[in-house]
């Protein structure tokens, strides 16, 4: 679309800027790299099986859904009542998630800026 303006602009005027197709890229942050899990506690391990057996739960329970948005809460609310002494929220589940996805035990733990 900008590039039609600009070429029905220099055919008009004679003059158009120059179209740039690269953006800049953003530095990446370096990333530290996360902890083995021998590295881990025993309570941080306890702590790490937990979540990970509920996010494959969760994963699994929500294939059956046709609205995942929908399962999400509902879900969380069942996890609210099952684990009463666990804060959980979808955006937990999806934060964790991705952290499990990349073998992140730090991430899944909630471990941040340590």
């Amino acid at each position: 679309m900008q590039a039609k303006y600009y070429s029905r602009l220099k055919k008009d005027t004679g003059i158009a800027p120059e179209l740039t197709e690269n953006k800049p890229e953003k530095p990446q942050k370096a990333k530290k790299p996360s902890r083995l899990f021998e590295e881990l506690s025993d309570e941080e391990r306890q702590r790490l099986n937990f979540w990970c057996e509920l996010l494959k739960e969760w994963q699994s329970r929500r294939l059956q859904y046709k609205s995942k948005t929908e399962f999400d809460k509902n879900f969380v609310g069942e996890c609210r009542l099952k684990y009463e002494g666990i804060e959980i929220s979808e955006r937990m589940l999806y934060r964790k998630w991705n952290a499990y996805k990349n073998d992140d035990f730090d991430g899944i733990l909630g471990v941040r800026g340590a």
